[in-house]
């Protein structure tokens, strides 16, 4: 079974999803306000849980 290359090259895609959908909403949303929340967002959660993930390891 092989791998799709967006999750090849990405050590969490289901994370790089999540980010590009709120990306979009703050695009669509067409105000600056809400790139500092999608910044906040992403480096508050996204990142620290990644991190978190790593360092623990997760079951497969």
């Amino acid at each position: 079974m092989g791998t799709a290359a967006a999750a090849a090259r990405t050590r969490n895609p289901n994370y790089l999803g999540e980010i590009l959908i709120y990306a979009a909403y703050a695009l669509l949303s067409m105000h600056w306000i809400s790139w500092i929340v999608l910044v906040d967002w992403v480096f508050g959660f996204f990142v620290r849980d990644m991190l978190k993930k790593d360092k623990w390891g997760h079951p497969d």
